[in-house]
């Protein structure tokens, strides 16, 4: 992909000069904002100064990601065109008379830039009506302009125009650049408190804060206060902005670029995605997959303790509730032989002293069943949440939110009570296969 413009450069003595004046050319570089808010910078191309319009082609896949020109670093469109950077040699602005070259009395010269129309792949880019640029001088040891005229005519991008001042003696070899932005103020930044920075600033909702980054000062409004956020620690208070916000404002108040130190992406593959990222090392030096983070911490010793420690209480309980449970119908049910006796000598079937102990032991199956199910839930809402740690031993943000599996204890509790509603069945049986004579006896002797 490509971006045109026309220039023209142009080179002017304000006062008279006999001598022609040489060739000489500047350079200028257009700086591109991407869709998440990165600036990246074209190429330098060199614009002579002679008078001439003509049309520059910028190759857009040369763009380099800020000053630093991070190798593999790609932008997200579409683009937006940010600033630009204006070289000028200091020979175009600075000519010493014929007569005393080392007299403090110079010859000064003014260049001239304009940047006209913009076009991205052969189509004509429309540009905002109140779009007008600030401009920043970058001095040279010797040399601070007299003047820097930025314009802006219906149609054009932009035009800038540079007086040259005075030199120390001896000094015509360094150049003059001058960093282009547009003119406008800094945006209010949107920012998010936790509880612990809110109460730091006795911020509320709505409120205007000014918040210090990285050395300057920005206008910000909280538009919402939440409990805390994940990896930010505890202790100091953490606030959320919205990155393509920051670096808008970093731009506009300095022309500073910001870069993201990481990305986070969303992959219906994120092995495949992830192999790839690993393959460019250009690209990203540490890749880190969600899923396999999710996997890590599962299979972390700390984490694998605690629930296994969980696991085993609950299968003592249960196997301790079975033994207990099984004593206490057998110890019962004989303690009851003469009574099932009696029972049966008055003509009370098998069948129905088998289902009046099955009514019996249900009603105490289902109590046991129930409150158990509805004191584990409650126990394990108040003490999961606090033995649930990170890998650092430190409690986990967000806090730990319980899932009950109502459905496998549904089937657990079902399966355990039929289990036991068998041992009564068995027990019963058993109890029945004795005379009647012989249990009659045994209640009268006892």
């Amino acid at each position: 992909r490509s971006l045109s413009v026309t220039m023209t450069g142009a080179r002017v003595a304000t006062v008279p000069y006999d001598e022609p004046l040489p060739p000489e050319a500047g350079s200028v570089v257009l700086s591109l904002g991407d869709a998440t808010g990165s600036v990246f910078t074209t190429g330098a191309t060199d614009v002579p100064f002679d008078g001439a319009e003509r049309e520059v082609v910028f190759d857009l896949g040369d763009l380099a990601a800020g000053d630093t020109g991070q190798a593999g670093a790609l932008p997200s469109y579409p683009l937006r065109l940010v600033g630009g950077r204006i070289t000028l040699p200091a020979d175009s602005l600075l000519r010493a008379s014929a007569e005393n070259p080392e007299a403090t009395g110079l010859v000064t010269l003014r260049a001239s830039v304009l940047v006209g129309a913009l076009q991205a792949d052969g189509t004509p880019v429309d540009l905002p009506d109140d779009l007008s640029w600030a401009s920043e001088v970058n001095l040279s040891d010797f040399l601070e302009p007299s003047s820097v005229d930025v314009s802006r005519a219906d149609g054009t991008i932009g035009g800038l125009a540079v007086t040259g001042g005075t030199p120390f003696s001896g000094f015509f070899q360094s150049e003059v650049s001058v960093s282009l932005r547009p003119l406008s103020d800094p945006p209010t930044l949107p920012v998010v408190l936790d509880r612990e920075a809110a109460a730091a600033g006795a911020a509320q909702i709505g409120d205007n804060l000014s918040l210090a980054i990285a050395g300057d000062v920005f206008a910000a409004e909280v538009t919402g206060i939440v409990e805390a956020f994940p990896a930010t620690g505890t202790g100091d208070g953490a606030v959320l902005l919205d990155y393509q916000t920051l670096a808008d404002a970093r731009w506009l108040s300095g022309g500073v670029t910001t870069e993201p130190s990481e990305w986070w992406l969303a992959s219906s593959a994120s092995g495949v995605t992830a192999d790839a990222l690993a393959a460019a090392p250009q690209l990203a030096t540490n890749v880190v997959v969600h899923d396999e983070l999710v996997g890590q911490f599962q299979q972390d010793p700390l984490g694998a303790t605690t629930l296994g420690a969980l696991l085993a209480g609950f299968v003592a309980a249960l196997g301790f509730a079975a033994v207990g449970f099984t004593l206490n119908l057998v110890i019962g049910a004989r303690e009851r032989l003469t009574e099932l006796a009696v029972l049966r000598a008055l003509g009370v079937s098998r069948r129905q002293v088998l289902g009046m102990l099955l009514v019996e032991q249900a009603f105490l199956i289902g109590m046991s069943l129930g409150v158990g199910l509805l004191i584990g839930v409650v126990v394990s809402a108040l003490v999961v949440p606090l033995v649930v740690l990170s890998p650092s031993a430190l409690q986990v943000v967000p806090p730990v939110l319980l899932d009950v599996p109502w459905l496998t204890l549904a089937v657990t509790a079902i399966a355990t009570a039929s289990a036991l509603g068998g041992l009564v069945v068995v027990a019963a049986n058993r109890l029945q296969r004795g005379g009647l004579g012989s249990a009659l006896r045994l209640g009268e002797d006892g």
